[in-house]
């Protein structure tokens, strides 16, 4: 965030991705501009934490609270907002204000000590929350969406040929390995076999 200001990229809408992401079909692009109508950023499985018995069976979110003395001066919240780290959307006037606003200095030094797991899945919500950010969930159900994207289990063929014809999944997690051009390759050919009518 700090050098897409700094080199004043100019942009839109900020997208984590991670390398097992898979992109299945196009128009993720529409989808952001449709759904992101009034928000700031977006992101999977939206969790707001406001103790640690909210969610006791969320690791990363253990981790925070066992550091929460160490966070809380820093956030200055009495809440934790959550998301899967993949594909999470920051609109760039939220980005702004968060590079503007946070304690660069700071967050380098809490960065550098924590054992919280996944921070990056509380972190940016969490600044863009506190800065006035409005922030929702992708237009998923919950339950459907772990077919698509999750943590360990690695998506299968069957899966990611679902997962394109759902209406507002764009990309899949998590792909890995070998098996990410191959089923790169095989999304491609499912298109390619829808185009022509096969």
């Amino acid at each position: 965030m700090y050098w897409l200001e700094e080199t004043n990229m100019e942009y839109d809408y900020l997208v984590n991705l991670d390398s097992d992401v898979l992109f299945i079909k196009h128009g993720f692009e529409s989808l952001i501009e449709e759904v992101m109508e009034g928000y700031d950023c977006m992101g999977a499985h939206m969790q707001i934490q406001r103790s640690a018995h909210d969610n006791p069976h969320f690791y990363p979110g253990v981790t925070l609270w066992n550091e929460w003395h160490l966070w809380q001066p820093f956030f200055q919240t009495n809440y934790f907002v959550r998301y899967f780290n993949p594909s999470q959307v920051y609109r760039r006037s939220i980005v702004r204000k968060i590079v503007d606003e946070t304690d660069f200095n700071q967050l380098e030094q809490l960065l550098a000590a924590t054992n919280t797991f996944a921070m990056e899945e509380m972190l940016y919500a969490t600044l863009a929350m506190k800065y006035g950010g409005k922030c929702r969930e992708y237009p998923w159900d919950y339950e459907e969406s772990l077919q698509y994207v999750r943590t360990v289990k690695p998506i299968s063929y069957d899966e990611m040929k679902a997962a394109k014809l759902e209406s507002h999944y764009y990309w899949v997690h998590p792909v890995k390995g070998e098996t990410f051009t191959f089923m790169s390759m095989l999304s491609k050919q499912l298109d390619h076999k829808q185009k022509s009518g096969q």
